[in-house]
């Protein structure tokens, strides 16, 4: 339930952890001009009624026109947002809560070690359901709008689109290496930086440079740049929360053209229309648009990052996630079912077990 007397609104945040905190310092930051109304929703009514006020007060703070409200929701066996976006009405729904926290995986544990092995593309399941729930409501509800899903959004969203309701996009990874990239190689001819890349290699940005095998691929105009990782070699991401700092920004332009607050421009967004990795896009209202350089096909771009996806640990193919043979491995050691992967069809099914899993290699 959403508190308040008008529940409809422009923008709902479904989480309220620390990315989702994040966003709303930006939205309070950056919305100007006609009032811009968010419902930031969670399970726990206190945070979210202080995150709104927060906001509320930010915005005021910074002559900004966002008005926040909370909303509560029930994360348990049959959580759905199915009444908050029928309450709501949404233009576009963010989506920033799952079943796994990236962060707890910094918690030694024999869970943190199996998908610091096996990839984290082993915990997929984990940050799909209730995306996918999220995703079902929204195609239920008359009138709501978008969604645009920052959970693992390079595997969650094709998953999503293998179930029939793809996210217009994602949020994070690729437009974090964009957003670094374009600092360093923006031209006096303000010719576009376009970037190719998967959740992968923001992890490898974590790593030291000497440790990193590979790089996102990027063109100024339609030239393809070589040397990217030496580009970056000055620049390794935090691998704590504190990154969200920077990931929270990087949606802001693609909200801001979705809900059409500004002209169509071009920006990026981790699977856009459930694609697998993340591309260059032209934004717009109600829509995403891949914008590729003219050398390189939908095709050629889309193995590419299917490729990366098969070192992060996962992939879909042909509506079943599929691990990689070192993540079967691993995982094979302590659930020979859960190894086999799964239908896209059945990821409730198969979070079950991983939660499972993760009870027993990480007691409390």
């Amino acid at each position: 339930m959403v508190d308040g007397a008008s529940a409809h609104c422009d923008l709902l945040i479904i989480g309220t952890g620390s990315l989702a905190r994040h966003l709303l310092d930006v939205v309070s930051a950056c919305a100007i001009g006609p009032a811009l109304r968010v419902c930031v929703a969670g399970r726990d009514a206190n945070r979210a009624a202080w995150i709104a006020s927060a906001g509320n007060a930010r915005a005021r703070s910074l002559g900004g026109s966002a008005c926040f409200r909370p909303g509560v929701l029930g994360y348990d066996a049959s959580w759905t947002p199915g009444d908050l976006i029928a309450e709501t009405q949404p233009r576009v729904t963010v989506q920033l809560a799952s079943l796994q926290s990236p962060w707890d995986l910094a918690r030694d544990s024999a869970w943190s070690r199996l998908v610091s092995e096996g990839g984290y593309g082993l915990t997929v399941s984990l940050q799909a359901t209730l995306a996918l729930r999220t995703a079902r409501a929204l195609a239920e509800v008359p009138g709501a709008g978008l969604l645009v899903n920052g959970c693992y959004p390079d595997l969650v969203n094709p998953i999503l689109a293998a179930n029939g309701c793809a996210p217009v996009a994602g949020l994070g990874n690729v437009a974090i290496a964009a957003a670094l990239l374009a600092t360093r190689l923006e031209s006096g001819a303000n010719e576009p930086v376009r970037v190719v890349a998967h959740h992968q290699h923001i992890a490898e940005l974590q790593l030291p440079p000497s440790a990193r095998r590979h790089a996102p691929r990027v063109w100024v105009g339609e030239r393809e740049e070589n040397g990217i990782a030496t580009s970056l070699e000055d620049c390794m991401l935090p691998r704590d929360e504190s990154l969200n700092a920077l990931t929270a920004a990087t949606p802001w332009m693609l909200l801001c053209c979705l809900l059409g607050r500004t002209a169509p421009a071009r920006t990026h967004a981790p699977a856009p229309n459930g694609l697998t990795g993340g591309y260059p896009v032209r934004a717009s209202e109600g829509s995403v648009e891949l914008d590729l350089p003219a050398s390189v096909t939908v095709q050629a771009a889309q193995s590419w990052n299917q490729e990366a996806a098969k070192r992060d640990g996962a992939w879909i193919e042909d509506g079943r996630i599929v691990y990689a043979p070192i993540a079967t491995k691993e995982l094979r050691r302590y659930s020979p079912e859960l190894a086999l992967g799964f239908a896209a069809s059945d990821v409730e099914d198969a979070a079950a077990g991983f939660v499972e899993l993760r009870s027993r290699l990480s007691p409390t």
